[in-house]
């Protein structure tokens, strides 16, 4: 199986969700009045779960989903799995932020899973988010990928295309961007020879490096999961492009249900 998670999992019913979700915030809030603010998120995590069998709920920790296609395999680690299926991650850091939304409504996709809330103990109070999603693994195996601005200037390039779609055909769409990139890059560059120093420059006037993935020596390579901003973003390709001594950026989108792979050329 190309996704596979050691715990057996079991959709809940909206009402279900909410009534777990009532007595794991109050035990949050218990834990936050008990322990305070400045714990490590492996003590939260422990004190929550041993709070939640006592209140009668089935609570796992550090379960792993592991994601695998051909040589390539990723395992994440959910904080905690309360009663088979509603998805808890916890926090200790200054706020929430739109990365850890990505982080739980990722596993959410992976799991098949509809329901998660992220818990914060960091705060002077405990601060929380719900996270969910209607998509079923139907929905997300429903798509398109769009190769007419592409120009396959390269055996890395030719492959490309193919690889991501096979991607797709075993993990479905609207995951993490950053679990796509891995896979694609530990696919056609196992040894890391494309992550290079690249010059930049102002005219004739080095800036300095930073590095980029290199599909040959006049060819970058960028993904991204936008859903709208498309012509923006390729300005700044652009305007990118234009300051180092590359020709080409192949740019993969991983849209919502459109991948588009564009050759972008100054």
């Amino acid at each position: 199986m190309p996704i596979n998670c050691t715990a057996k999992l079991k959709e809940l019913s909206d009402d279900r969700f909410r009534n777990i979700d009532y007595s794991i915030m109050g035990n949050a809030f218990t834990i936050h009045n008990d322990f305070g603010r400045l714990l490590d998120e492996s003590i939260y995590q422990e004190a929550l779960r041993r709070q939640c069998e006592e209140s009668g709920l089935s609570a796992k920790k550090e379960v792993s989903i592991r994601v695998t296609h051909q040589s390539f395999s990723k395992t994440y680690y959910i904080d905690l799995l309360i009663e088979q299926g509603s998805i808890y991650e916890l926090k200790a850091t200054s706020s929430i932020s739109p990365a850890h939304e990505s982080q739980l409504l990722n596993y959410l996709l992976l799991s098949g899973l509809q329901h998660g809330k992220i818990i914060n103990f960091r705060g002077q109070s405990v601060e929380s988010r719900f996270v969910s999603t209607s998509l079923i693994n139907k929905d997300r195996h429903e798509f398109k990928i769009r190769t007419r601005d592409w120009i396959a200037n390269s055996e890395h390039c030719e492959k490309i295309p193919q690889i991501i779609e096979a991607l797709l055909n075993d993990w479905g769409t609207h995951l993490d961007i950053h679990l796509y990139r891995e896979a694609l890059l530990h696919l056609i560059d196992r040894d890391h020879s494309l992550l290079t120093p690249l010059e930049l420059f102002n005219g004739t006037n080095p800036l300095g490096q930073q590095n980029e993935y290199l599909l040959n020596e006049t060819t970058g390579l960028h993904l991204s999961s936008l859903r709208t901003g498309f012509s923006a973003y390729k300005a700044h390709l652009l305007r990118f492009l234009k300051h180092t001594n590359l020709k080409t950026i192949q740019w993969i989108n991983f849209g919502a249900k459109q991948i588009t792979c564009s050759s972008i050329q100054s």
